[in-house]
């Protein structure tokens, strides 16, 4: 094993990050960030609590807090019925790679990103 990890090439930050980019996968969390972040302010900017919005979703309060917290499989019916019943709307974009804006809703919106 000692002789493995000698033989291994120590990558940098950037290199690993830069890696990671390359995968789906990165994206998919990315864009789930992206989401449970906008749905979290708009569920604070239209003042409905974690308990109001499963009432209006019909789910339990437990389930809201896997959702703001990502550990859910998202479809588009489920964001847009989360978004909607959060008093918002779900935006969908394809656009060239080197045009991605991230988090361009908050800036439009005057908002800052949650913690």
């Amino acid at each position: 094993m000692n002789l493995l990890l000698v033989s291994m090439k120590k990558k940098s930050f950037k290199e690993l990050f830069d890696q990671a980019k390359g995968r789906d996968t990165y994206w998919v969390a990315s864009l789930i960030l992206d989401f449970t972040e906008g749905l979290h302010k708009m569920m604070e900017a239209n003042e409905v609590s974690r308990s109001e919005l499963a009432r209006r979703l019909g789910v339990s309060p437990a389930y809201i807090t896997k959702v703001l917290r990502g550990n859910v499989n998202f479809t588009l019916d489920s964001m847009v019925r989360l978004a909607r019943a959060a008093g918002g709307e779900v935006s969908l974009q394809v656009a060239p790679k080197a045009q991605k804006k991230r988090n361009n809703f908050y800036r439009k919106q005057g908002m800052k990103k949650a913690a």
